[in-house]
């Protein structure tokens, strides 16, 4: 074996060794990837299941009293949201987003306090009327909910076991 045949095997050896080395560590990089997309899918899961959680003792609340009716709809409008905003478009969960566009008007945190007593007591009076006009359509989201995040906790739970 000459002197360029000896080289020619060595480079040949140092490139397989790069070449294995370099597969070996993508395969390492694709696990790691796999393994984050399973806590992404993980944490996406625990964040839905939230989200249901929530919806369903707000949903409670409102059925029950617990909560103005007002605050319940923003705060149901903002989880749907997150949850899946498709589901305004089931009948019962449609009203929802004219409360809230109209609901919208309303001072709300360090505004409101920045109000007059006047002014704060005429939009509680807005308020109670607009929550009076649509309580019926209210209660009805409110028992929606009950039945979808009913119906749709254990479907999470399960997806989160896989």
């Amino acid at each position: 074996m000459n002197l360029s045949s000896t080289v020619l095997v060595l480079v040949l050896v140092i490139g397989i060794s790069v070449v294995l080395g370099l597969a070996f560590y993508a395969k390492k990089l694709w696990g790691e990837v796999d393994k984050r997309q399973k806590q992404a899918q993980a944490e996406h899961d625990r964040a839905k299941q939230q989200c249901l959680a929530n919806l369903d003792v707000l949903s409670q609340a409102v059925i029950a009293d617990q909560v103005d009716l007002i605050e319940g709809v923003l705060r149901c409008c903002v989880i749907l949201d997150i949850y899946d905003a498709s589901l305004f478009e089931r009948s019962a969960l449609k009203p929802l987003l004219n409360i809230r566009e109209k609901a919208q008007r309303f001072h709300t945190h360090g505004a409101r306090q920045e109000l007059t007593p006047r002014e704060r007591m005429k939009e509680d009076k807005e308020r109670l009327e607009l929550a009076g006009e649509y309580r019926n359509d209210i209660r009805a989201a409110a028992f929606d909910i009950q039945t979808f995040s009913a119906g749709h906790a254990g479907a999470v739970m399960a997806h989160e076991a896989h």
